[in-house]
């Protein structure tokens, strides 16, 4: 009988007096024995050493692949079964994603923690990026995810829905607001031209008051992230300015003018939570109560350089996201 006609079958191989090729399985004369198996095929029992020659080993079907040679086998499949396991996607020859958690092929290295992937453990700048942030990880927002996660969102000074980074931001509705100091021009001020950001429509904008409270619905309990975006498009001016939840400051002094220029965006990101019947606020570790379901947001600001009259805290936009849905 042929010794190709006993591939797969490795004792009637050798009662042919033919060669049996362990890790192919193949059945080869014996003159051909020498090029049984070589190269990464001949190492379907050493992991370690077929990872070691830049090999992918399939532990499943405990077969080695050449990268360049085997191009009929899905090796993203055989490395994507090791997401999620940095140990065994390095030892098995793949290439481990540490923000993603993803074992890739190496031919995919480039895809390896791009985009919002790579700012894990990076709140702000996952943020500042327009990504989604939970529990280290910074991912790309999908429809479902921005129903799920997006509670509250006002575009200040607007009068229309404004949908940007993935956020449905409202109008400025004033009933919310309450000035507490006599507060003599307009509680707006506009100027597109001065933004230095893609996502101009967020900063075109500031509500400007001494010291003013914005009402913010909450309607479940949980952990929360309250995002605030602010920028001087006036003139640098000497703002200092705190921001306090329910009493308890959460940004404090914020020196506007160190963040850059006129028109330089800032993004401010805070975590709170609230009980499970919307009576109380944990935040900073104080807790604090909540009445009629409505967390209030004080912007007040400090004089440091001008007089009462001729400085404002100023807000552009502010979102409620749940952390824990």
């Amino acid at each position: 009988m042929p010794c190709i006609d006993n591939h797969g079958n490795e004792n009637q191989c050798k009662a042919d007096l033919c060669h049996w090729c362990p890790c192919s399985k193949l059945c080869v004369p014996e003159k051909y024995g020498f090029g049984c198996d070589s190269g990464c095929a001949g190492l379907c029992n050493d992991v370690d050493e077929c990872a070691a020659r830049g090999c992918i080993f399939d532990s499943v079907v405990k077969k080695c692949y050449d990268v360049d040679v085997d191009t009929a086998v899905d090796l993203r499949a055989v490395c994507g079964q090791w997401h999620a396991n940095s140990n065994e996607c390095t030892r098995n020859g793949c290439l481990y994603c540490p923000c993603s958690e993803k074992c890739l092929a190496p031919q995919d290295g480039l895809k390896c923690d791009i985009g919002c992937d790579q700012f894990c453990n990076q709140i702000d700048e996952c943020a500042s990026h327009g990504c989604g942030y939970q529990e280290g990880k910074c991912f790309q927002w999908q429809d479902w995810q921005i129903a799920r996660f997006f509670r509250h969102a006002v575009n200040m000074c607007h009068n229309g829905t404004t949908f940007i980074n993935g956020i449905n931001y409202l109008p400025t509705d004033y009933t919310k607001i309450r000035n507490n100091r006599h507060y003599p021009f307009s509680n707006c001020y506009c100027d597109p031209s001065e933004v230095n950001s893609k996502d101009e429509i967020l900063y075109d904008c500031e509500f400007e008051s001494p010291d003013a409270d914005i009402s913010i619905p909450v309607r479940e309990g949980g952990l929360y992230e309250i995002g605030l975006h602010l920028a001087e498009i006036y003139q640098q001016k000497g703002r200092e300015q705190t921001f306090k939840l329910n009493g308890v400051a959460i940004v404090s002094n914020l020196d506007v003018d160190s963040y850059g220029g006129v028109g330089t965006p800032i993004w401010l990101l805070r975590t709170f939570s609230a009980n499970c019947d919307i009576t109380e606020a944990t935040i900073k570790g104080q807790t604090v109560p909540i009445v009629d379901k409505l967390l209030v947001l004080n912007m007040v600001v400090h004089y440091p350089t001008r007089p009462p009259a001729e400085n404002y805290a100023i807000l552009s936009a502010y979102y409620l996201k749940k952390l824990d849905t």
